[in-house]
């Protein structure tokens, strides 16, 4: 029953956010912002904890590299190759 009422609230959720998408300026305004701010905070979130405790680690290392890759506005491929780099290096000197 659980399974079919989430599975109801998913469905709906998607077709209200195309039913809404169509010519509303408030969500046009703030879906870009509010997106990134979830990618994030998820981004965040999963490289500062392990489980329920807090780590910083090579995760870190390897975010904060990729962060600065993509305000430098490096390629795609580039910033993932630096990001997995720096952590690697991170892991092996750690």
């Amino acid at each position: 029953m659980a399974i079919a009422l989430l599975a109801a609230v998913s469905y709906a959720l998607r077709a209200g956010g195309l039913l809404l998408r169509d010519d509303n300026a408030v969500i046009d305004r703030y879906a870009g912002p509010l997106t990134a701010g979830i990618l994030a905070s998820l981004i965040v979130s999963n490289s500062l904890t392990a489980g329920t405790d807090l780590t910083i680690d090579a995760r870190l290392v390897g975010v904060a590299v990729a962060t600065i890759a993509a305000l430098a506005r490096l390629p795609l491929a580039l910033t993932l190759i630096l990001a997995v780099a720096a952590t690697a290096l991170t892991r092996l000197l750690t």
